[in-house]
């Protein structure tokens, strides 16, 4: 399964994240970046399967979440920026 990452400023937000995606029907959790991504933000980001992106930034935004950064895994466990 491809997934991907939704940085966000904070834990609380991220958790705050979760909930808001978990409410629509998403399947979202909050987990630790990679050790590659990790000085990138809090260290915590939204894991999310890669198919249900796009519609989760979406939904965050709408609600005044605003993701600095979003990372989606490749198949060689490398990870590629895409834009929130």
């Amino acid at each position: 399964m491809k997934y991907c990452y939704i940085v966000l400023k904070s834990s609380t937000m991220a958790r705050r994240a979760e909930l808001i995606l978990r409410q629509h029907g998403l399947h979202a959790y909050v987990a630790r970046l990679p050790m590659t991504l990790s000085a990138v933000g809090c260290g915590y980001a939204i894991k999310i399967d890669e198919r249900e992106r796009e519609r989760g930034v979406k939904l965050l935004i709408s609600h005044n979440f605003f993701p600095s950064k979003v990372f989606c895994r490749e198949d060689n466990d490398t990870y590629y920026e895409v834009l929130p």
